[in-house]
């Protein structure tokens, strides 16, 4: 049980951390939904990943990364007690489920990663705004004060180097106007 504990609050972390972030480097120009979506906290994760498909054209390997955690996510918020396998009286349920929950879990950690380095590549424009430089200074507080980060065997500068390099690399904004292009360049 303590595995799913862990793993609903991993969950919790990525679908935050993507709010966070969306609100941060939405367009100035968002349409009316896109801003009433993130004006709230109340998004699911599914809704999230939508708003941020229409920001960035995300690399093959992270999109598969971000389905697989939303499914994971669905299974635990919505079916796991009825799943055939599910049943922790057995030896071969408690594993079953276990093997389940790791592997959200592990997308999970790679989402808030290269979510993190997703906002740390935008820091610069949000430098501009002070709200979205409070926003993210109180969320990231709130994320290392609550939890130990976790970079798997990487150190936190060799985890920037690797991730925010190849995010700004990778991500290509979808840029609606030469306005919004110049602004985000």
């Amino acid at each position: 049980m303590l595995h799913l504990g862990e793993t609903i609050l991993c969950l919790q972390k990525a679908e935050r951390l993507l709010a966070v972030s969306l609100k941060l480097t939405s367009p100035k120009g968002a349409d009316g939904k896109t801003k009433k979506l993130l004006a709230g906290d109340r998004a699911t994760l599914g809704q999230l990943l939508y708003e941020l498909r229409k920001q960035v054209e995300l690399p093959p390997d992270f999109e598969a990364t971000l389905s697989a955690l939303l499914s994971g996510r669905n299974l635990i918020v919505h079916s796991l007690a009825f799943e055939p396998w599910f049943d922790l009286t057995t030896a071969e349920g408690c594993q079953r489920t276990f093997e389940e929950l790791s592997e959200v879990l592990q997308h999970a950690g790679i989402a808030v990663r290269i979510l993190i380095a997703y906002v740390q590549v935008n820091q610069g424009e949000m430098a501009k705004n002070p709200q979205a430089e409070q926003l993210l200074s109180e969320f990231m507080n709130k994320l290392v004060v609550n939890t130990v980060p976790d970079f798997g065997e990487l150190t936190p500068d060799a985890y920037e180097a690797k991730f925010v390099g190849e995010i700004a690399e990778k991500f290509t904004p979808r840029l609606r106007s030469s306005k919004d292009r110049k602004r985000i360049l």
